[in-house]
């Protein structure tokens, strides 16, 4: 659009000139025809004739200088151009860069998250997992369901949460399991390690003798946010002392 309104402005000059130059003419063309008409005219004065002749040489300094002008003016106009010209490259070469910036500033915050990733990974698996939970008193009567280990010894990881009982996988893995139960003077007792509601394995006290002692492990392959707790599948009430007997454990291997 600026190339075609500087050609219109020299359009626009040459044809102004050309006018000036058409008006001088017949300027000079009817003093000449006025010298030449008569023969009467011969007896003009001298001042006259310097005027005519002054009027002429106005007329060739007009010229020459609205032509130098038109030149000037042209030369500049072709400056514009070129120049505007120049920071149209200048300016396509600059969005070139800023996208090629773009790609590599892209690019860089991809390699970032995978490098993030795998340093968060690094982390995690570095990150132990164990604990061990005991019962702080002994019940004669208790018939709940989830036995609830309220005395945490360990907890790596801070998978078992003392007020559910229940240990939940931080994240994927195979786990151990083991599980001490003591029962109260002669009762019966049996207790499951389940697995999100599934029943893994089984601990045994019966009455045949006092205080009775079961155990039990397992070996369980668990998903990140898999649950894992101890609940009462037959007898009642359960048996510790100030050193923990009855006691629940688990560890990532």
């Amino acid at each position: 659009m600026a190339k075609i309104h500087s050609s219109q402005i020299t359009t626009s000059l040459i044809m102004m000139s050309r006018l000036v130059l058409v008006f001088l003419f017949v300027v000079q063309t009817h003093s000449l025809s006025v010298l030449t008409d008569d023969k009467s005219q011969a007896t003009k004065t001298d001042g006259e004739t310097a005027l005519v002749r002054q009027l002429l040489n106005q007329e060739t300094l007009i010229r020459m200088a609205l032509d130098k002008k038109v030149n000037d003016l042209v030369k500049i106009i072709a400056e514009i151009q070129n120049s505007l010209g120049t920071n149209n490259q200048q300016l396509q070469d600059a969005k070139k860069e800023i996208a090629a910036l773009k790609n590599e500033n892209s690019a860089l915050k991809a390699e970032w998250q995978v490098q993030s990733n795998v340093t968060t990974l690094l982390s995690v698996k570095d990150t132990p997992v164990a604990f061990t939970a005991s019962l702080t008193s002994p019940s004669d009567s208790w018939l709940g369901d989830i036995l609830v280990f309220p005395h945490v010894i360990t907890n790596k990881g801070q998978g078992y949460s003392s007020s559910s009982g229940k240990f939940t996988a931080p994240r994927d893995g195979t786990y151990v399991f083991a599980l001490t139960a003591v029962s109260y003077y002669s009762n019966h007792l049996r207790l499951d390690i389940v697995h999100d509601g599934d029943s893994k394995v089984r601990t045994w006290s019966d009455s045949s003798a006092r205080y009775q002692t079961g155990t039990n492990l397992v070996v369980l392959e668990l998903d990140r946010g898999d649950a894992v707790w101890v609940t009462r599948y037959y007898g009642q009430g359960y048996y510790t002392h100030s050193v923990p007997l009855t006691t629940f454990s688990g560890f990532l291997l």
